[in-house]
């Protein structure tokens, strides 16, 4: 009898010690901080800690550029993300940050962009005819407690 309660010990123990991989990160609930942009030829470091970006599973989003916050809509279609026009601050910031809140605002709002979500990371792309251009995120938050 001894040698059976051992084992399941054993068992149970082993099992308590093995916890399920993390789960790569959602499109919508997960707060992507800005990780580089511009054109995908040749994409820039952020200028500023400021840039991310949460989808709520709602269809509503908030982020910040560089120094000023965004709210508004959006809508996923396969592999596309559908953005209505932002609600957007008026803070002027200093360079480099306002070229990084410029590309934010000009590759999102109001415009449809190519997504890809690969591991920690989501690229979102916007087709322009003169190159395109990118933002890279990456995972910093669960927002919906997954």
């Amino acid at each position: 009898m001894k040698k059976y309660l051992v084992i399941l010990f054993a068992i149970a123990m082993m099992s308590s010690a093995c916890s399920p991989a993390e789960p790569a990160p959602s499109l919508t609930g997960t707060t992507w901080k800005l990780s580089s942009y511009s054109r995908v030829d040749s994409p820039d470091p952020v200028a500023a800690e400021g840039g991310t970006l949460t989808l709520s599973p709602d269809g509503k989003l908030t982020g910040v550029g560089a120094c000023n916050e965004f709210s508004g809509t959006y809508e996923v279609k396969g592999q596309q993300i559908i953005f209505g026009h932002f609600d957007w601050g008026s803070t002027f910031c200093p360079e480099p940050q306002m070229t990084q809140e410029s590309t934010v605002y000009d590759t999102l709002d109001n415009h449809t962009v190519d997504y890809k979500v690969e591991g920690n990371t989501l690229t979102l792309t916007r087709p322009l005819s003169g190159g395109d251009f990118v933002l890279v995120f990456e995972a910093v938050a669960n927002s919906t407690g997954n």
